[in-house]
C-alpha cells in the first residue's frame, strides 16, 4: 500500500505491506528534482514502479543498505548510488530475519555506483551520517536534508 503527500514541493511516499488488512510498518522514500530518495520496501516495488511510471527520473539515490530503504531499487532503470559501504551487501543482500521478510520483503540484488561526497550534476551534497547504520547517509538539496530515518508526519 502507498500513500503520497506533497510537502515543500517533495513528494513523500510512504508504503508498507499489508498483513491482514493492517500495514505493519510504514516507510518513506521522496521524489525530489526527478530524484528518488530511497526505494521502500520489496513487498512494494511494484506500486512504487507504477507510481513512477510516468514521473521524470534521473537517478536513484540511497541512504543504507536496510530493505525497507532500498527493497525496490531492483525495478527502477536508472542509475542508483549509493554509500560505498553498502555496494557489497547491495549486490548480495544477505537472508533477513523472518519477522522482517513478513514486514518489509527479502531485498533483491542491487548494482549500484558509489556516491561521490558532491553530485555536481544534481546538486547533490551527500553527508555520511553514521549511527544507526554504519553505511548511512544523507543528502542535502537546496538546504532540504533527506535522511533515510526521519520522521515525517502524514495526514
Amino acid at each position: 500500500m502507498i500513500k503520497v503527500e506533497e510537502v515543500n514541493n517533495v513528494l513523500a511516499i510512504k508504503c508498507g505491506n499489508e498483513v491482514n488488512g493492517q500495514v505493519l510498518y510504514w516507510t518513506t522514500l521522496y521524489y525530489y528534482k526527478n530524484l528518488v530518495i530511497d526505494t521502500g520496501c520489496p513487498h512494494t516495488a511494484h506500486e512504487i514502479k507504477d507510481f513512477f511510471h510516468s514521473k521524470a527520473v534521473k537517478a536513484i539515490l540511497i541512504t543504507h543498505y536496510h530493505e525497507d530503504h532500498c527493497g525496490g531499487t531492483h525495478v527502477f532503470k536508472q542509475p542508483v548510488y549509493a554509500p560505498r559501504k553498502s555496494l557489497e551487501i547491495l549486490k548480495s543482500p544477505p537472508k533477513i530475519l523472518e519477522y522482517r521478510r513478513i514486514v518489509w520483503g527479502q531485498p533483491k540484488p542491487v548494482h549500484a555506483k558509489p556516491l561521490k561526497s558532491r553530485m555536481r550534476s544534481e546538486d547533490v551534497t551527500v553527508i555520511d551520517t553514521p549511527g544507526y547504520s554504519f553505511d548511512h547517509v544523507s543528502f542535502l538539496i537546496d538546504e532540504k536534508l533527506f535522511s533515510g530515518d526521519l520522521v515525517m508526519a502524514m495526514r
